[in-house]
């Protein structure tokens, strides 16, 4: 499903949507994760709205569990200076695959924006574009927590660049925000086995195969309502954090 609004440019996304969120429990049972509502409106509104702050006109939503919902969520909300496409999977296609197939319907060849569904960093994420160099393959945003026993730990060269993505640690330190920006000629070199994940199967391969992925940390409040916990503090984080909300 296609809802063409306004706006036309060179900046590009994609917004994972696909997942089933089994560590939310019977709360995704009915609704996929990324509409579970925070601060009375879809989580994934905001991401949306956050997205369209870095002058992003065009974007892929890829859809997946209970994606009719999502579609059916386009059909009656608008956001002025997008144009929003809803790619729905028929069989899992992981975070890489469906990132090469929203690509497959994209005008242009720009780099592409990627970020998550289900989670959100309160900064300028035209941060991710600038700061992709000729030398760089792609850039990825990475945010300090206090705690990251939850999620994957951010390794880094001595030059910026991304040397691994760890496993879970204890303590403060950085963690993947989960916000790419990704040349158009690495997305058609993923695998075109599927399900395909970028985090364990994708990135790993391009670091040892040499591509370089600049990673941009920004000191930016973050959240992930796919995590224990998150979503009973998620509608103060919104109303707090994104200037959208207010």
């Amino acid at each position: 499903m296609r809802a063409d609004l306004e706006g036309t440019g060179a900046r590009r996304a994609v917004v994972l949507a696909g997942g089933r969120g089994v560590r939310r429990g019977s709360l995704t049972d009915d609704v996929p994760k990324p509409l579970l509502e925070v601060a009375g409106r879809p989580f994934l509104e905001w991401v949306l709205r956050s997205i369209r702050e870095a002058d992003v006109t065009e974007v892929v939503i890829a859809a997946g569990y209970r994606a009719s919902q999502i579609e059916a969520l386009f059909r009656s909300v608008s956001f002025r200076g997008l144009s929003l496409t809803v790619l729905s999977e028929r069989t899992p296609l992981g975070t890489a695959g469906a990132i090469a197939n929203a690509c497959n319907v994209m005008t242009g060849d720009e780099p592409v924006l990627v970020t998550n569904g289900d989670s959100c960093v309160a900064t300028d994420l035209s941060i991710a574009f600038s700061r992709l160099t000729p030398d760089l393959d792609a850039t990825m945003l990475s945010v300090t927590v206090a705690d990251r026993s939850r999620f994957g730990r951010v390794e880094v060269t001595r030059d910026g660049v991304l040397a691994r993505l760890g496993s879970p640690a204890a303590g403060k330190g950085l963690i993947n925000a989960g916000v790419y920006v990704l040349r158009r000629r690495l997305v058609r070199d993923f695998s075109k086995s599927r399900p395909l994940s970028l985090e364990r199967d994708v990135l790993p391969r391009l670091i040892t195969a040499g591509a370089k992925i600049g990673v941009v940390t920004v000191e930016a409040p973050f959240i992930d309502i796919g995590v224990p916990d998150s979503l009973e503090v998620a509608s103060r984080w919104v109303s707090q954090n994104l200037s959208s909300a207010r």
